[in-house]
């Protein structure tokens, strides 16, 4: 090996670290960026040149390292993995999200629920079957009565407009556009249109020259896994 192929090596080595170290800083500038994967430095042996079998033409023949690509500590797997827990726990924490709007509504629990207003009514219906003679037993039964009609009439209104709000009503399609499904059909067709621009882009760029492509691609596939799923 002479002075000029070591020199030559030793300053390729330097570059090679100079490019690792801004590989660093742009980790470092991008560690708190939402969605931003870590990024690593490949190093490779350059090719290597034969002049001969014995020690010294292999010496000879060295020609040092580079840095072969760029790439992300990405974990598809894991991702993956994780993302399928995300949107379960997203599906239970609608679910949960519904039952709860479902219990205000029905007040099964309260004073004024239905629950409460049928026992209200029962006995009444009891009283007014022991004293049929009673005006004030027939008085209290007529609106308890009234209270149950009004009681399922205005449980009926509410479901009606919970339906409206999730999926809108048939005969209105402008209330079918406003509905919690159809943006969220909407939107979820956006980010699947934006992810094959994006798989469009990485293939014709190369996945070591689309790192910032490739963060948004894992941004969109994140968001969509925490989405709320109304069914």
């Amino acid at each position: 090996m002479t002075i000029g192929q070591s020199m030559n090596i030793s300053r390729e080595s330097m570059n090679n670290y100079q490019h690792a170290l801004a590989v660093v800083s742009q980790n470092i500038s991008n560690m708190n960026v939402d969605g931003y994967i870590k990024l690593r430095a490949d190093f490779a042996t350059n090719p290597t040149y034969s002049y001969g079998n014995n020690v010294y033409a292999n010496i000879r023949g060295l020609n040092g390292a580079c840095i072969s690509q760029i790439t992300s500590y990405a974990n598809n797997a894991a991702a993956n993995s994780a993302r399928e827990a995300n949107s379960g726990a997203q599906y239970y924490y609608t679910l949960n999200s519904l039952m709860d709007r479902l219990g205000e509504i029905t007040d099964e629990l309260g004073e004024n629920g239905l629950q409460a207003s049928f026992e209200k009514f029962f006995s009444a219906a009891q009283n007014l079957s022991a004293n049929p003679t009673d005006p004030s037993a027939r008085r209290i039964y007529i609106e308890s009565a009234q209270s149950v009609a009004m009681k399922f009439n205005s449980i009926a209104g509410s479901l009606d407009g919970l339906q409206e709000e999730l999926v809108g009503n048939w005969q209105q399609s402008a209330t079918i556009e406003n509905s919690e499904i159809y943006m969220s059909v909407q939107d979820f067709n956006q980010n699947l249109e934006r992810l094959a621009e994006l798989n469009k882009q990485i293939v014709i760029q190369g996945a070591n020259n689309s790192t910032g492509l490739i963060n948004e691609r894992e941004n969109i596939l994140n968001s969509l896994s925490s989405k709320e799923k109304i069914f």
